[in-house]
This record gives structure tokens, C-alpha cells and sequence, in this order.
């Protein structure tokens, strides 16, 4: 190679040098640009926290062996109560519906049935105010499946002490074909001395710290049970249970149990769609830069920094911003996108929603319309409505035996000749009350005082004061007449007849009296 050939190599290397140099001021490193542009920042718009409550195989185990897991039943239960409405209506439903209206019948009406009637309703109403304590048992009953109680004090105070904890306290068998409770004194280990004195306050004299201390000090295996069982009094002693399938089976089924599967089921749909709307949200914003603006001018690295920093901070504030829209610019050079949402109404179409609803209005037996009035008509309303009532008739008629207990242990032997009942039957409507009352009133002459008291805002004692007054003293049906009408006026009323009509239809309708036909 000779000399000139060696210097214009060496010069055109030279030159490419040169011309790389310029590019990586131009342009950046390659590791530059990476360093100065592949950066991402999260916004915190959606927080994805999928709610798990209990898993399908837990659930099939706790069903597999309801006796061994009602406490874990129950509490779910309890959890679904508070966020799911359709347990919350149900529980609510089957505690509010009835009226808790009741008769007193006499096996035989003897001297004493005035005189133990008014002593009876006074401690019903006054003493152990019979409503309240009813829907609470009610409302235990539903969530729980089964509910224990028994009746303290003495013949002046009675009162019904309810427990709560089925693990303590729970049904042991039959005895003489009826199921008896027990309390395991077990339950007293777990508790301080002050919450001890509590129970033996209330519980006297079933559980006392005398009973308690000879338990505990027992040394014989064959008193073992005799003294860690306090057997609650049968003739005194609710033991309720609902939705059982055996005569002797121990513990009831709650209300809302079979909707448990397609409540899972729902949780699991909002669980995609939240997964989903968080895949959405969260998906990656890109921001893109050229080389040059629309004027064929080189654009700086730091210039693309400093549009990268700001919509970095425009979007972080909109993201921690409560109200506003943020607005961003950005120079001709760069270009801002969010990804597009393809079929984001499909995805989170509630439709989907209907059939598992279905489900569960048929697991747990109330209709749409009786929850929150949509969908049925007011035939099938009206015949799930009877259906419920029926259900909740044979909560009732478990719950009426402590009233007939009650009804004992103030009267003695003497209250076993009355019988306590809830009326069970959908109740009439104020408007069917009425118009039956008044039938009665105007036909045969009964009553008018529960027609007045069935209209809200009249007192009875007012309305004939005033009836009275208009009639006698100021002699009102004297000065005030009514119009005349085809019911006011004497003689025949209406178009005159004609006996002498020729036309067939007229004489048709007069041998057979057809303008008179009855109504069906």
C-alpha cells in the first residue's frame, strides 16, 4: 500500500470516528438511553385485594360433619349478614314479619279465667315484654339452627336467659321423648373469677360455685359426668330446632345454609371482574419520543427527561387528586397513549349475575319481589308471602312453648288449663280489616269502635263525642240534606218502564231479569 493510500485510509477512519463521536452526542449511548428513559412509575388508582372468605373444599368439609363445624357455619353466616343482602333481608324478613299477635284459650272457662287472664297478659306485655323477646329468638333461631334457653328468677321476676355458645351448651338427647339440654361446666374454666360471679348470678340455681368447686375437685372417674353436666329443667327449658331430618338429630340447620355454594359462586365472578378491572387499570401507559420535532430539529436527551418528569408528576397528582381533570402537554415530538379497552362492557356485563340470583332466591326460599320488589307479579308475591309465613309458623309454634311454661310458673297448677298461640296466618291487610268490620257493622249491628281505631289519627272517645254533638245539639241530619239522586228520591227511580214494547231483546230481559243478575 503506498504512502498516500495509508493517509487517506487513516484520515477516512478519521472522519468515521469523527462522525460515531457526533452520533453519540446527538443521539446518547445506547446504555444512556436506556438509564434515561426505560423508567416507570405506578399509580395507586385501583387496589386489587380479592376478598377470600372460605374456600369450596372447606365448605363441603363443615357440611360433610355440620355437628362438628356449626360454629364455623354460623359465623359465616354472621360475615354474609353484613355484606350480602340477601341474608341480611331473609334474616330480617323471617324476625319482622309477623305481627306476634296471640290468644289465650281456656282448656275449661272457670271463676278464675277474668282474673288469670289479666294477670297472664300483664306479664306477657309489662314484665317479659313477649315481642322482643320473641323476634330475638327468632332471629337466633334463622342464623343459628338451633336455640337453648331456659326460665330463671322466682314467680314475681321471672325472666328467659338465652345462650349463645353451643359449644357449652348444647342438646344432650331425649329423655321421656323430649330432647334436654346440658350445661358442661367446662365452660367456667376458660373464665376470669369476675366473669364466673356473673354467671352464677345469672344462672342460679343451675350453675353455682359450689357445683363448679365439687367438679373440679373430683378425683372419681365414675362422677365424672354426673358432676361436670348440669341438666337444664325440661318443664322450664326451650330446645328449638329447625330443619332437621331425624327426630333425635341434635343440632338445627340455619336458614340461608343451602345459598352458602352460590354465594361462593357470585364472590367468585366480582372476584374476576376485579381482577380484570385491575388488569385494565393497571396496564402500561407508553410515552414515545422521536428523534426530531416537526422542524427537523434535534431533540435533546434532556429535553426528553424533562417531558418524561412532568407527565410523570401531572399523572401522579391527578392519581392523589380528589377532584379535577389533570391536563397534560406535551411537544410535538412525544406522544402519550393509554392502552384501549376492548370489550370492557361485555367483561363487566351484569347479566351474568341473574341465573346464580335465581339460585340463591330459591335456596333460601324468598322471592325477588319480597326482597326488594323487582321481577314476579303480585299473585306469585302473594303465594311465596303464604309460604313464608308458613315457615316461620312452625318457628313459632317452638317458641310458643315458653309462654306456656311461663303461663305455669305464675299460676301454678292452674295454668295448665290455658293454652298461648301466635296467629300464624298471613295477616289482612288494614284495608281488608276495615271493610270487613264494616260489613259487620252495617249488617248485623256489631261494633263500630275497631272500625274508628283501624284509621290512624282518630281517637275513638272523640269520634262519638262529636257524633253525638253534630246530631243532638246541633241537629246537623236536620238542616243538611243530601242531594237528590236515584237513591234519595221516593217512587221509582230511573227510566220509566214500558210493559208494551214489541222489541225481542226487551222482552227477553224483562221475563228473565236480566238487569238485575247477580254479581259473581
Amino acid at each position: 500500500m503506498s504512502k498516500n493510500q495509508k493517509l487517506n485510509t487513516i484520515l477516512e477512519i478519521e472522519r468515521l470516528q469523527k462522525r460515531v463521536n457526533e452520533l453519540e452526542k446527538i443521539y446518547n449511548s445506547y446504555d444512556e438511553v436506556l438509564d434515561a428513559f426505560v423508567e416507570g412509575f405506578v399509580m395507586d388508582l385501583y387496589s386489587n385485594d380479592i376478598i377470600k372468605v372460605v374456600d369450596l373444599d372447606v365448605l363441603q368439609t363443615w357440611f360433610s360433619n355440620p355437628d362438628e363445624y356449626m360454629s364455623n357455619i354460623t359465623t359465616l353466616l354472621t360475615y354474609y349478614y353484613i355484606v350480602d343482602g340477601n341474608i341480611f333481608q331473609l334474616y330480617d324478613l323471617l324476625s319482622s314479619l309477623p305481627s306476634l299477635d296471640y290468644k289465650i284459650t281456656p282448656l275449661v272457662r272457670d271463676k278464675y279465667y277474668e282474673e288469670d287472664l289479666i294477670t297472664i297478659k300483664r306479664y306477657l306485655e309489662r314484665k317479659v315484654r313477649h315481642k322482643e323477646l320473641t323476634r330475638d329468638l327468632l332471629a337466633q333461631l334463622a342464623s343459628k339452627g338451633t336455640v337453648i334457653g331456659t326460665w330463671l328468677g322466682n314467680k314475681e321476676e321471672p325472666y328467659f336467659y338465652v345462650f349463645e355458645d353451643l359449644q357449652y351448651v348444647y342438646p344432650y338427647g331425649r329423655a321421656k321423648g323430649k330432647m334436654v339440654a346440658v350445661i358442661d361446666l367446662q365452660w367456667l374454666d376458660d373464665m376470669n373469677e369476675e366473669e364466673r360471679e356473673l354467671v352464677y348470678q345469672n344462672l342460679s340455681p343451675l350453675v353455682t360455685a359450689r357445683k363448679y368447686k365439687r367438679f373440679k375437685d373430683n378425683t372419681k372417674p365414675e362422677l365424672e359426668k354426673k358432676l361436670r353436666y348440669v341438666v337444664l329443667p325440661p318443664d322450664k327449658t326451650l330446645v328449638a330446632r329447625i330443619h332437621t331430618l331425624n327426630r333425635n338429630q341434635r343440632l338445627g340447620i340455619p336458614f340461608g345454609t343451602p345459598a352458602l355454594f352460590d354465594m361462593q359462586h357470585k364472590q367468585k365472578l366480582k372476584d374476576l371482574e376485579r381482577a380484570i378491572a385491575n388488569k385494565i387499570i393497571r396496564a402500561i401507559a407508553v410515552l414515545k419520543f422521536r428523534g426530531r420535532d416537526d422542524n427537523d430539529n434535534r431533540v435533546k436527551a434532556s429535553d426528553k427527561k424533562k417531558v418524561f418528569s412532568g407527565v410523570k408528576k401531572a399523572l401522579e397528582k391527578n392519581a392523589s387528586s380528589k377532584e379535577g381533570i389533570t391536563c397534560i402537554a406535551i411537544p410535538d415530538f412525544a406522544d402519550f397513549t393509554f392502552p384501549e379497552i376492548k370489550n370492557g362492557d361485555k367483561v363487566l356485563d351484569p347479566s351474568k349475575y341473574e341465573g346464580i340470583d335465581n339460585d340463591i332466591t330459591t335456596a333460601i326460599g324468598i322471592s325477588n319481589v319480597l326482597m326488594n320488589g323487582t321481577k314476579s307479579n303480585y299473585a306469585s308475591a302473594k303465594l311465596n308471602l303464604d309460604i313464608v309465613y308458613k315457615k316461620i309458623s312452625i318457628m313459632l309454634e317452638k317458641i310458643e312453648e315458653i309462654y306456656n311454661q311461663l303461663i305455669t310458673i305464675i299460676l301454678g297448677e292452674r295454668g295448665e288449663n290455658y293454652i298461648f298461640e301466635y296467629n300464624k296466618e298471613t295477616p289482612l291487610t288494614k284495608a281488608e280489616k276495615v271493610d270487613i268490620l264494616m260489613k259487620l257493622h252495617r249488617d248485623e249491628g256489631f261494633s263500630l269502635k275497631y272500625v274508628i281505631d283501624h284509621i290512624d289519627g282518630i281517637d275513638w272517645q272523640s269520634y262519638i263525642e262529636q257524633s253525638l254533638y253534630e246530631q243532638e245539639v246541633l241537629k246537623l241530619p236536620e238542616k243538611i240534606k243530601p242531594y237528590k239522586s236515584s237513591y234519595t228520591t221516593s217512587g221509582e227511580a230511573g227510566r220509566p218502564s214500558n210493559d208494551d214494547s214489541d222489541n225481542e231483546n226487551t222482552i227477553s230481559s224483562k221475563e228473565h231479569d236480566g238487569n238485575n243478575s247477580p254479581k259473581e
